[in-house]
């Protein structure tokens, strides 16, 4: 529940997603957790992901950690009976999975790419004011935001570089969002150069 108060929610909703969670568990026959870097332990959400992994396995469920990256100091004896437990893991990339063996998880585990990079390419016309060859991408998160004194700091530190870029360069900037919960962090950002032709702020 540790991670559902990272997100700021209120107690009574932590408790509503929780309980809710629990219950789709008991109802489905795979449970996924999406590895991404979610067991990276400064995002506060392990001990969610145990608690929700315990009970699935409680149930008999299978449980598969789905294209993870996962660093190898940050895999202590509670993350590796954890890891341990899962039916399946996909690594993403063979750092994690050399990390996971070195570590001796190595029965549960295949190595296959993250399906983002797995699609068709898709051509799009590039948004105004993109220049080819000359643009650089700056790409943020609310994430970021939580392990600093001051989320201003963040916002500000990013602006500043743009500042600097516009002033000393001839480059243009784009910020692109990763995730959907990015455009939030980049719609604060580009809120300063609403009208400034060489700063863009791409949809997601």
């Amino acid at each position: 529940r540790f991670a559902l108060r990272k997100l700021r929610l209120k107690k009574q909703n932590i408790k509503s997603v929780y309980k809710n969670t629990i219950k789709e568990i008991k109802k489905s026959d795979i449970c996924f957790v999406i590895g991404g870097d979610t067991y990276f332990k400064n995002y506060g959400m392990v001990d969610t992901l145990y608690s929700l992994n315990s009970v699935a396995r409680q149930h008999g469920k299978r449980n598969v950690l789905w294209c993870c990256s996962i660093e190898k100091n940050e895999i202590n004896d509670e993350m590796k009976k954890d890891l341990l437990g899962f039916d399946l893991i996909v690594a993403r990339e063979s750092i994690t999975l050399n990390n996971l063996k070195d570590k001796g998880i190595s029965k549960n585990v295949v190595m296959y790419p993250d399906p983002a990079f797995t699609m068709e390419l898709e051509k799009v016309p590039m948004p105004k004011g993109w220049v080819n060859g000359n643009t650089i991408i700056i790409n943020t998160s609310p994430l970021i935001t939580k392990f600093a004194t001051s989320s201003n700091l963040i916002i500000e530190s990013i602006q500043n570089l743009i500042d600097y870029i516009i002033e000393s360069t001839k480059y243009s900037v784009a910020l692109l969002p990763h995730v959907d919960c990015d455009v939030v962090t980049n719609t604060t950002i580009f809120n300063k150069y609403n009208s400034n032709k060489r700063v863009i702020n791409i949809p997601f």
